[in-house]
């Protein structure tokens, strides 16, 4: 009997899947012991506060300290829409919806006075997450067995840590904190 391989090509040998099978269960097992974002996983470079820096500080000062008062506590989608315009039109940056949440979201922890964590990448041959604060913010990992761990912050926020599974990040300024819990969402401050 010939057989199909996996070119389409008629030969005259069976195909080796069974002998795969068990290759296959062991990745798909050890993918289980990693946590994964329920959201589609979206890499993002540079991310909120990085690209505002770089964007949008010249005229809006670093972490918008030149806004006037209210601006980040207008109702979310008029935030939403002025972020959006602003990314378009002065920054040139040709957002994704993704990248508008995500700089939306930001600007409320702005506002706010209170501490930002964004998931910037993943390098799953390293199980590295990568990712970024507001600069001056201090970053942990709380697990519910350990007492939580800092993790170390560059001067421009950015950060890169190998995340247990169920563990959550925790970023403090002098006044607050905020907690994120990665399986379950990108950056903190998130809305719909």
């Amino acid at each position: 009997m010939r057989m199909l391989s996996t070119s389409g090509i008629q030969t005259g040998k069976r195909l080796a899947v069974p002998r795969l099978i068990p290759f296959i269960l062991v990745a798909l097992m050890a993918g289980s012991f990693t946590w994964q974002w329920k959201d589609p996983f979206s890499q993002m470079k540079p991310g909120p506060v990085k690209a505002f820096e770089k964007n949008c500080a010249r005229c809006h000062g670093p972490q918008g300290k030149f806004y006037g008062e209210g601006f980040g506590s207008r109702p979310h989608k008029e935030l939403r829409h002025m972020v959006r315009e602003m990314m378009e039109g002065p920054a040139f940056m040709n957002p994704s919806t993704r990248e508008v949440n995500a700089m939306t979201a930001y600007h409320h922890a702005l506002s706010r006075g209170e501490p930002f964590i964004c998931l910037t990448g993943y390098d799953s041959t390293q199980n590295v997450s990568y990712g970024e604060v507001i600069p001056g913010n201090q970053l942990f990992i709380k697990s519910s067995k350990n007492k939580p761990t800092p993790v170390p912050v560059a001067n421009d926020g950015s950060w890169n840590v190998d995340l247990p599974a169920k563990s959550r990040l925790v970023a403090k300024n002098d006044s607050t904190k905020i907690q994120l819990n990665p399986a379950e969402k990108q950056w903190s401050h998130h809305r719909n």
